[in-house]
């Protein structure tokens, strides 16, 4: 007996065919290659982190690495000489603080978007990230490898992409009442102490909505926005098609005055009035 697999077919049709007509096997779609490669420069001081990085994002045939910084000088000359479509930004400095990020984003900017990688979710550095001009803000440890690329296709394109973790920081920072202060002379201002976290959130969205005239389904597109989601993404949790998503973001970037995903997203956290 022979150990050879062949097909079965019916009469008169030879593997392939079907009624005589030739077929093709089903083949596992081809991943899409971009027309043009991306150039990035990758900016860590940590060696085996950026080692990592860097093997990730050659293996990809869409990305081209064009060069490695370890120092905020270095990747201040870099940027300026080679023009990147998109800066790595892991610089963590003395103790892991994300402070020499920080002080060279401003820098950077002008030069190409800036994807910063961070250990800290701290809201105070992700606005300040996001304030600072960074196009996307990843946390260590909250992301893999496929978010990775992702996301630094989205920052080239210059879409906002935030780690949920972070954003979920960024919303409670934001939502979070405001400290007491002691009370001034005249008509005693209503009070909110007491309130749930749930009943203050849901009470900054009411101030948001009634500040820039946003609809109740504007308001849920608007929530499912900060958490750095794709509009994809948005419309599978709402139950609305894509392109309706489409439309709302451009009703709420018109109410808002923004031109842009990033600037939306400053305005809805606090970062920006």
């Amino acid at each position: 007996m022979s150990d050879t697999y062949a097909p079965e077919t019916a009469p008169g049709i030879t593997p392939g065919t079907t009624s005589g007509t030739e077929v093709h096997p089903r083949r596992a779609p081809r991943p899409r290659v971009p027309t043009r490669t991306l150039r990035v420069l990758v900016a860590d001081d940590h060696p085996i982190m950026r080692l990592g990085l860097t093997s990730l994002l050659g293996d990809d045939p869409g990305i081209d690495v064009v060069a490695e910084a370890t120092t905020a000088a270095e990747v201040r000359q870099l940027a300026a000489r080679l023009s990147p479509d998109v800066i790595l930004l892991g610089l963590s400095g003395t103790g892991g603080a994300p402070d020499t990020s920080l002080s060279v984003l401003a820098d950077l900017t002008p030069l190409g978007r800036v994807l910063m990688l961070s250990h800290s979710d701290h809201a105070r550095v992700v606005s300040r990230a996001l304030a600072g001009g960074a196009t996307a803000f990843l946390v260590h440890g909250a992301f893999d490898g496929p978010e990775l690329l992702r996301t630094v296709y989205d920052a080239a394109a210059g879409r906002m992409r935030i780690s949920p973790v972070a954003a979920s920081v960024l919303t409670r920072e934001s939502t979070a009442p405001a400290p007491r202060r002691a009370a001034a002379p005249g008509p005693v201002a209503p009070a909110y102490d007491g309130l749930s976290r749930e009943e203050e959130s849901a009470r900054r969205w009411a101030m948001l909505a009634a500040r820039h005239r946003l609809s109740p389904r504007e308001v849920d597109v608007c929530q499912q926005l900060v958490t750095g989601i794709t509009n994809a993404e948005i419309a599978r949790a709402l139950y609305i098609e894509p392109k309706t998503v489409k439309n709302h973001l451009n009703n709420i970037f018109a109410k808002l005055a923004v031109s842009s995903r990033a600037q939306a997203l400053a305005v809805l956290l606090g970062t920006r009035q």
